[in-house]
């Protein structure tokens, strides 16, 4: 598992600040970040509760905009786009994956990765989606017949039947067993070496940063670590 080569990148985040109004009182939750994520790169970034994962996460899938500074795709400021360009771009660009699975308990998996397909322009076949993840022969099923790891396995299928350029993972092993968590990062990493997707996983858990070719670490808002992993652990072998 290596990650040497150089890449061009994908997305930059530039001198990005972001800053919470909570009463009179103001809350600077990024300040000044810069991250720059490779076309194709697989990225763990690491930090405990309260250092910005979360909301450097929102301006990376579009879900927010920066107080100060720039968050760029392929050339284009995602700081400076429409409330519909912004739409377009998560719905064509972006796959999310969360803590908590978020899937419709009345709709089998195949159904729930269906729904995620209906307004994008090339998306994946849901089946083949469901394929890739291992759970074909659970596409009759719905949430509550299913594992908790089965469950974040279809919710991938979700993000993954849209196409994405880039797979957003906050948490994705957060609900989960260390056994099971092992199982959805294996498939995690499988999936960016199969489909040459880009990969970030945010986490506090320090552990999972040992199988990514590069960690950005975040404290308080800040990048205090931006490093290269030369011998990255096969998922199978972290200790949470």
């Amino acid at each position: 598992m290596s990650d040497e080569e150089p890449r061009s990148a994908l997305i930059e985040v530039r001198s990005a600040t972001k800053v919470f109004a909570m009463g009179e009182v103001e809350v600077a939750a990024l300040r000044g970040v810069d991250l720059r994520v490779g076309d194709g790169e697989f990225l763990v970034i690491v930090g405990p509760s309260g250092s910005g994962k979360s909301t450097l996460l929102n301006l990376l899938g579009g879900l927010d905009r920066p107080t100060q500074g720039s968050v760029v795709f392929q050339g284009h400021d995602l700081a400076k786009a429409s409330d519909r360009e912004l739409t377009l771009y998560r719905r064509r660009e972006i796959g999310f994956v969360f803590q908590f699975f978020n899937l419709i308990p009345s709709l089998t998996a195949l159904e729930n990765v269906q729904v995620a397909v209906e307004v994008v322009a090339d998306p994946l076949d849901p089946l083949e989606a469901l394929t890739m993840v291992g759970l074909a022969e659970r596409a009759g099923h719905f949430p509550s017949q299913l594992s908790g790891g089965e469950q974040q396995r279809v919710a991938i299928a979700r993000a993954l039947a849209s196409n994405p350029r880039l797979l957003l993972c906050d948490e994705p092993t957060g609900a989960l067993d260390s056994a099971t968590g092992r199982q959805v990062l294996g498939l995690l990493w499988d999936l960016h070496a199969r489909l040459k997707k880009t990969v970030v996983v945010i986490t506090h858990n320090r552990a999972i940063a040992a199988i990514a070719p590069r960690v950005v670490e975040l404290v308080d808002g800040r990048v205090t670590a931006d490093r290269a992993n030369a011998s990255p652990a096969p998922p199978s072998e972290i200790v949470y």
